[in-house]
């Protein structure tokens, strides 16, 4: 599962860029501090931004991967707001809520 969601994310990302270099450096960078929490955390950190900066829905991401993955993404993905002040504490917010399974806030 850990491939597809790279594969899926860096296809759907396309020319995106992180600072000067390929968006490819900013997952894979997030997912190496993820690889001692398992696959699922290391298949949301490839995913973890894939709603919020392409045209990809959380409808997609559960078909393609599963309701748990497509529900930790929403929590990752910014809210709606006037400017980042607003959307980070909107999402922040939103974050306090979540119990049980911790990998989304390891996450973030």
């Amino acid at each position: 599962m850990i491939d597809k969601a790279k594969q899926f994310a860096l296809e759907r990302h396309g020319n995106q860029t992180y600072g000067d270099k390929p968006y490819a450096y900013h997952l894979d960078r997030v997912v190496e501090l993820l690889v001692p929490y398992g696959e699922v955390a290391q298949t949301i950190g490839y995913l973890h931004d894939v709603v919020e900066d392409t045209s990809v829905t959380l409808d997609e991401l559960a078909r393609e991967f599963n309701q748990f993955i497509s529900d930790a993404v929403a929590i990752l993905s910014d809210q709606p707001g006037i400017n980042r002040k607003e959307k980070k504490q909107k999402t922040y917010a939103l974050m306090e809520n979540v119990t049980g399974d911790l990998q989304v806030a390891l996450i973030k």
